[in-house]
């Protein structure tokens, strides 16, 4: 079932190939915001009892640092991910202000992650 929904959510993400840039990004929030909707109705373990997630520590900073490694843009930076009530705090050194946009909006549509609190240092 769980299959299911991260089906779900990857279409949501690859539709919007057509759309504008900010379409896609707001489609792809719609989606993993259905996805996280979806979760409380998918089983923790598969049919076989073992656990299943697509991250091995389903913590939310995992998801979101698991996120930032497979984004060739920001994986070289390094990005600290705190999590906090409800959020996440991101530190770390960005070297413009495009990259810490596309990381507080991937962090922002991550599931689960309802606040992000971003505390970059900007420069080389």
């Amino acid at each position: 079932m769980k299959r299911l929904v991260w089906l779900m959510v990857a279409s949501f993400a690859v539709a919007p190939a057509g759309c504008e840039g900010q379409d896609a990004e707001r489609l792809t929030r719609v989606g993993w915001k259905v996805a996280d909707k979806l979760q409380g109705l998918v089983p923790d373990k598969t049919p076989w009892g073992a656990s299943w997630s697509p991250v091995p520590d389903g913590s939310l900073e995992a998801r979101v640092r698991a996120r930032f490694e497979a984004d060739k843009y920001l994986a070289p930076l390094n990005i600290e991910v705190v999590a906090t009530d409800h959020g996440v705090r991101l530190r770390g050194r960005v070297t413009d202000d495009v990259l810490k946009r596309r990381a507080v909006e991937l962090a922002e549509s991550t599931v689960g992650v309802e606040k992000v609190a971003d505390e970059f240092t900007s420069g080389q």
